[in-house]
């Protein structure tokens, strides 16, 4: 079933991170009176502990893993939007739009059809990024953006039908950070561990259950978000970062 909605993403990790430091907080009080602490030290500790457990994963947008090794909530705009894009709110008209003209163009078939969007950077280390509309969960007549996927020139074979970005390579990323040639340990200061990891490439996703209106609050759909990324001798050579909204 497919799903438009425009609701503000991030309101359930707000509550998420009050419960937190409710729980967190009653349990600083509680060691604090049974060690009868005195010492500054020992203080700041346990604090920076509560900051560790509260603000980190709201800043990396890494969500709470949950038993089957997804992360609970949803991944922050920062890390989902490339060039002003956001995924789950911006349609290949938007992309358009803001990046300049573009054929659009479709590939495969049943559940992996898709119309996309292409563009080229300019300069000798290209990137190609590829914003694509999933037929049979965001397609015609609105192309809602499902799909972002960033990789070097050279390897991506239908370079010809992208549109020419006047900017470099280097200047593509998230807001969040997230580009071609960073490292391992870039990755995971902004996204934290990966779901898992095989060989070269890392696979991390978060899922969220959204009230479905405001009128009624015991009906909810489901956001899902994961992001798949590749390297090479430690560094970034291409990602692919997708979402979807659906009735459970």
């Amino acid at each position: 079933m497919r799903l438009r909605s425009h609701l503000p993403f991030g309101r359930p990790n707000i509550r998420l991170a009050f419960r937190w430091f409710r729980s967190l907080s009653s349990i600083y009080g509680i060691m604090v009176k049974l060690l009868k602490m005195r010492h500054c030290e020992l203080h700041a500790g346990l604090i920076g502990l509560l900051w560790f457990c509260i603000v980190v994963p709201l800043q990396t947008g890494a969500g709470t893993p949950n038993g089957d090794g997804n992360r609970q909530g949803d991944l922050s705009a920062a890390s989902r939007t490339v060039l002003g894009i956001t995924l789950g709110r911006s349609n290949l008209a938007k992309v358009q739009e803001k990046l300049g003209r573009a054929k659009l163009w479709s590939s495969g078939d049943a559940s992996t059809s898709e119309h996309k969007v292409c563009y080229v950077t300019r300069g000798a280390r290209q990137v190609v990024l590829v914003f694509a509309s999933n037929s049979e969960m965001a397609g015609p007549p609105e192309n809602d953006v499902t799909n972002i996927r960033i990789v070097k020139g050279a390897a991506y074979p239908d370079r010809s039908k992208c549109g020419s970005l006047t900017i470099s390579g280097n200047e593509v990323s998230t807001n969040s950070g997230l580009k071609l040639g960073l490292t391992q340990a870039g990755v995971r200061r902004i996204l934290g561990p990966p779901r898992k990891i095989a060989g070269s490439t890392w696979d991390y996703s978060w899922s969220v259950d959204l009230p479905l209106s405001t009128s009624d609050k015991n009906r909810f759909f489901m956001v899902s978000s994961w992001l798949t990324i590749q390297f090479y001798r430690g560094r970034v050579i291409r990602w692919s970062l997708g979402r979807i909204e659906s009735m459970p």
